[in-house]
């Protein structure tokens, strides 16, 4: 107690933090944190909208020397999409007298960076927001383009014109006596060429003109023929 019948000595401390909340803005009073000295509270706090969290001055006594055992937490709340920081400060506070009557107050280190972070995931659909229907499939206007069908391969005919050969060859043996010398006799053999068998076959009824034109050689050589061995006989 100071002499002279002043007040008694006092002393003080202010704890120090800053709130961030990733994904989305801060506004004043958004978020609360509680300051407990064991099962007693100290005080509720809440952060400003620049993320300072406004923790109170707490005063001692002279009946408050000694040690202080201060726990710092968030107050868990329900806000949609915020995931909320589970961390718990330890702060230790030592209050002491002073040589010269008065009290001092040490805090630990931690006690200027209590510091909070959350996480906002907004929703998929906004509140109350309904969920866009389907856009619907617009005609489309002008006449359609015809499908194209293939039509089947036509069909190739062959036409086969088979010209028979002439007569076998042949052979002709004549005997003609002299008449001057008894028994002598002069014989004549007269061959036959004959003409091979040929077969045209054309894809195209049009090309029976080609097989025309051979038969009408191979007649044509079968007559020379058939002249010659008229003649010889």
């Amino acid at each position: 107690v100071p002499q002279g019948g002043g007040e008694p000595p006092s002393t003080s401390v202010t704890f120090a933090g800053t709130k961030t909340l990733e994904g989305g803005t801060l506004t004043d009073g958004m978020f609360s944190f509680r300051v407990a000295e064991g099962e007693k509270e100290v005080a509720t706090v809440t952060c400003a909208a620049d993320g300072k969290i406004a923790y109170p001055e707490i005063t001692y006594g002279p009946a408050d020397a000694g040690e202080h055992v201060y726990t710092v937490t968030e107050v868990a709340g329900s806000a949609e999409g915020v995931i909320y920081d589970q961390a718990s400060y330890t702060v230790t506070v030592t209050v002491a007298e002073t040589t010269d009557g008065g009290l001092s107050a040490t805090a630990s280190d931690n006690a200027g960076s209590l510091d909070f972070r959350n996480t906002y995931t907004p929703p998929e659909t906004p509140p109350g927001g309904d969920t866009p229907p389907d856009t619907p499939t617009q005609p489309t206007d002008g006449p359609t383009t015809p499908t194209t069908i293939d039509e089947p391969d036509t069909p190739t005919t062959t036409t086969t014109t088979t010209i028979d050969e002439a007569d076998t060859p042949k052979t002709t043996t004549t005997a003609i006596g002299d008449g001057d010398t008894p028994g002598s006799t002069t014989t004549t053999t007269t061959t036959t060429s004959s003409t091979p068998r040929s077969t045209v076959a054309t894809g195209d009824p049009t090309d029976l003109a080609i097989p025309g034109a051979v038969l009408a050689a191979a007649l044509a050589a079968w007559l020379l023929v058939h002249r010659r061995r008229r003649r010889e006989r």
